[in-house]
């Protein structure tokens, strides 16, 4: 029980990491093990040949884990101070998901502000932001293998906080065919439009990514270069991996932005 609630704070925390940021923060999942010897000695000799095979997990672990993991103070850091830059050029003019190694690991000025804002909400409200969260981790963990499905877990977890959004918005109902008039992709539309920016350029982009993805839902499109001897030129190669970016930070910026939008402060003046 204890190690279980370890790992899903652990979970909590690396999914907060990997969203706020532009780098992929992960443990190894799968714990259903595999046969091994345990290296019980570093200079075991002879003795080795004594040992059997055991059942082992696919977990770091330690006896003392548990215990070190509770937060009772702040911890003493002694490596250097992670570079902060901009928020918005942070996430659109320098996005990586770890796809260079190269690259540094840098974090938002905002991220001290976002933390802040999911930890004060309530734990039902932090369910459904983990939910979103997750969904938005996912995106990135599939987005060079299974490129739909990482579009597709981004638009999930955009929906998830447009849901939140609206959760007690009650539209009205045509007295002619009772369809309700105020449509999902409206929401989603306006939901963006409040939280990236209102521009008539974004008003575009923003709609041509709801068709995608509305395409892939309800035809079954599926991305050109998910293909592997599908015939496309460099442009579209480029062009898809461009849009794919940018619907995945769009799905970021959907939970960042709504963090930064409701804090203690503004959720109390609603």
């Amino acid at each position: 029980m204890l190690l279980a609630t370890t790992l899903t704070l652990e979970d909590k925390i690396l999914n907060l990491l990997s969203v706020i940021s532009n780098n992929l923060f992960f443990r190894y999942y799968d714990l259903t093990g595999a046969w091994g010897i345990p290296i019980l000695e570093d200079n075991p000799g002879k003795k080795a040949n004594l040992w059997a095979s055991k059942w082992n997990m696919a977990l770091f672990h330690w006896p003392e884990l548990p215990k070190q993991l509770i937060i009772e103070n702040f911890t003493i850091r002694n490596e250097p101070e992670i570079e902060y830059k901009n928020h918005f050029d942070y996430y659109f003019k320098e996005p990586s998901f770890d796809l260079y190694s190269n690259s540094t690991i840098t974090f938002p000025d905002s991220i001290h502000k976002v933390l802040d804002s999911y930890f004060s909400k309530t734990i039902e409200l932090q369910s459904i932001l983990d939910t979103a969260l997750s969904f938005s981790v996912s995106a990135v963990e599939l987005m060079q293998h299974k490129k739909t499905l990482s579009i597709l877990a981004s638009f999930t977890s955009i929906e998830t906080m447009v849901n939140l959004e609206f959760q007690d918005f009650k539209p009205e109902q045509c007295e002619a065919c009772g369809q309700l008039k105020y449509k999902v992709h409206q929401k989603y539309l306006d939901y963006f439009l409040k939280y990236i920016g209102s521009s008539n350029h974004n008003k575009q982009k923003f709609s041509a990514y709801y068709k995608l993805r509305s395409k892939i839902v309800h035809t079954g499109q599926r991305l050109k270069t998910e293909n592997i001897y599908s015939e496309f030129t460099k442009d579209e190669e480029e062009k898809e991996f461009l849009n794919q970016v940018e619907i995945l930070q769009l799905g970021k910026m959907a939970i960042v932005q709504w963090l930064l939008r409701n804090d203690n402060q503004n959720m109390e003046r609603k």
